[in-house]
């Protein structure tokens, strides 16, 4: 701090209970000002018979619905925590701490109040919870059998307000996120069912070129990919070193180490999208473990990632459980791993180009058999070929280190599989 802004800080002695500031508690209070930021209060406070006593003075508060009445505690100004009022004098550089007289504060309507409303309004200051529970008292006394039963069932299927306000609300949002526009077949979500059963990422049916066919800022929202721009220049300016180096320790899927290796024209955003596909892979292997995922270890695990990123990928890859403990952990079920290996390969085809992709890396990133992953890029509207492979990954004609491949590409447009229902038994 600044020699011009220093001030000192003295308490002032309390030499006898008079010289002690009254504060006042209050637990469920909500004192509202006006305009002019003066609250419209009637303040009494009153010491009670015998002026020696401090449990005898009491606090009085008036508005114009609600009294508070409050009494001193001594107890609590023996607690650790003391309420102390700070009184700065600026042409002195003095700050003067004073003790106070803590009030715990209880609200009561006036009565003249409650004369004056009607039931309704009455019946409104009662709670829910206070109306349950006196129904609840007289069945359990005077109540039959059926009744009681009914009662028991009703308390087992109760759910608390706030919770279900809680979850009404997480719904509101999800369905706000679904909302997209109409080029799109379907919003943000878990993904969209296919004919198979297999959800994919929204998509644009009536596309013209690949690059529209599954519209980027569904896959990746603006404000990840403004986040990106920055995050992702360790691969943006990576050297066959830095490659050489990751690959040993295994920090990224080999599938975007081949990329980096040759790099198309637009490596800015190529680096983008191989970051954020590097963070799905992570997503996916954290919530692969036993027991589930839960939020301390997602924070330690994910750590690299933004937390706005890290929470999308909670919301649309992950279903909340609760584990042996108790605790609350994420899982990801298999549809929501499908919906998430969709949009690893919906990123990886727009990382290449939309040129062919060769499927022999992804299977072995993904731990998936050749066969499923074929079906999975047929089911996002993808071409499966055959073609000689070499040992890099590269289309060959020829060569004696060539093999059978497989590459996937993107057709527009999109065109899903559709299954058949097979010959009838006889």
């Amino acid at each position: 701090m600044s020699a011009n802004k220093r001030a000192k800080i003295a308490v002032a002695p309390v030499t006898g209970e008079t010289e002690r500031l009254t504060c006042g508690f209050f637990p469920n209070g909500h004192l509202s000002s006006d305009s002019k930021g003066s609250a419209d209060l009637d303040v009494v406070l009153a010491r009670g018979e015998e002026q020696r006593r401090a449990s005898q003075r009491h606090l009085t508060v008036d508005t114009k619905l609600v009294r508070y009445v409050g009494r001193h505690v001594p107890s609590l100004d023996d607690q650790d925590v003391r309420y102390m009022v700070a009184v700065h004098d600026k042409a002195a550089k003095r700050v003067t701490m004073y003790d106070t007289r803590l009030f715990r504060m209880t609200a009561t309507v006036k009565n003249d109040q409650l004369r004056n409303m009607d039931n309704t309004n009455v019946t409104a200051l009662k709670t829910r919870d206070q109306i349950m529970s006196a129904r609840a008292g007289l069945i359990t006394t005077f109540g039959g059998k059926k009744k009681k039963q009914a009662l028991i069932a009703e308390e087992r299927n109760k759910i608390e307000e706030d919770v279900l306000s809680a979850k009404a609300q997480k719904i509101q949002m999800r369905l706000d996120e679904l909302q997209m526009p109409e080029t799109v077949s379907q919003g943000e979500g878990s993904g969209v069912a296919t004919d198979h059963g297999m959800p994919i990422p929204p998509f644009n049916a009536d596309a013209t070129v690949p690059s529209e066919a599954y519209p980027m800022d569904h896959l990746i929202p603006p404000a990840e990919m403004s986040l990106l721009a920055g995050l992702s220049k360790v691969l943006f300016k990576c050297t066959p070193e830095n490659i050489a180096s990751w690959r040993g320790v295994r920090r990224y899927p080999e599938f975007v180490l081949e990329c980096l290796e040759s790099p198309p024209a637009d490596r800015k955003t190529q680096a983008k999208l191989l970051m954020y596909i590097s963070w799905l892979f992570r997503f996916r292997h954290a919530l692969s473990r036993r027991g589930g995922l839960s939020a301390a270890d997602a924070e330690a695990q994910l750590q690299d990632m933004p937390e706005v990123t890290r929470a999308r990928l909670i919301s649309l890859f992950a279903e909340e459980s609760t584990s042996n403990s108790g605790d609350k952990v994420h899982i990801m079920s298999s549809r929501k791993e499908d919906t998430l290996i969709a949009y690893i390969l919906v990123l990886a085809m727009a990382a290449r180009g939309f040129d062919p992709l060769p499927l022999d890396t992804l299977v072995a990133d993904l731990r998936m058999p050749l066969p499923k992953l074929m079906q999975a890029f047929k089911t996002l509207g993808a071409k499966i070929e055959s073609h000689k492979m070499p040992a890099g990954g590269e289309q060959s004609e020829d060569g004696p280190a060539a093999h059978e491949g497989r590459t996937a590409t993107l057709q527009v447009p999109l065109k899903f599989p559709k299954v058949g229902r097979g010959k009838a038994k006889r």
